[in-house]
């Protein structure tokens, strides 16, 4: 049993990592070529992306402090950019150790008081947690968890998130690097723009 768990997770990392291929790839090379990648990306451009990031971060999460790793998928993202920033819907499915659909809705604005960052917008997220009616073992998981408080721990700083997260993606390009800087800006024309910086 435990092999198949693997095998699941191993599918499921690389449906992500091929949905994001496209992107990363045309990272990776400006990294590598130019040492630097400035570009736009559109709301369809961010879905795969925001998918390997929150794929990442719940797959660093632990249940109840247990060392057991978590099966899931992500099973919708939704990225809307209008006015300079974005509305993000996210669901997760979780499949091991518990059965859980976590839906996450947020928004994304430029930090007034620092150029070339994000922010939370209003400093908040919505977290809606589903499981079996009558999964208390589920339910008691989750509230111990406490989905809503990592969330808004790891969305904080969302460059940040992009920093620890966007390198092992890159590896799979050929690209060993850390990135010294990392700037995001929602602008006029309805898209995020993104500059990168590898660190030398």
């Amino acid at each position: 049993m435990p092999n198949s768990k693997n095998k699941l997770r191993e599918q499921v990392a690389a449906h992500i990592e091929q949905e994001t291929r496209s992107i990363e790839h045309r990272i990776a090379d400006a990294l590598r070529k130019r040492g630097a990648f400035a570009g736009e990306l559109t709301a369809t451009d961010l879905e795969p992306i925001l998918s390997n990031v929150v794929f990442t971060l719940v797959d660093n999460q632990r249940f109840a402090g247990v060392d057991l790793p978590i099966v899931h998928n992500i099973s919708r993202m939704q990225v809307s950019i209008q006015r300079q920033y974005a509305d993000v819907m996210c669901e997760v499915h979780v499949h091991e150790p518990i059965a859980a659909f976590i839906l996450f809705q947020y928004s994304l604005e430029n930090d007034p008081n620092q150029a070339g960052k994000l922010r939370l917008k209003g400093g908040t997220i919505q977290v809606k947690e589903t499981t079996r009616r009558l999964d208390i073992a589920a339910k008691a998981a989750l509230r111990v968890l406490n989905v809503r408080a990592i969330a808004l721990h790891e969305l904080r700083d969302p460059n940040d998130v992009i920093r620890r997260t966007l390198p092992p993606q890159l590896a799979a390009h050929g690209l060993d690097m850390l990135l010294d800087c990392i700037e995001l800006a929602f602008v006029p024309n309805d898209r995020l723009h993104v500059t990168l910086k590898a660190r030398q």
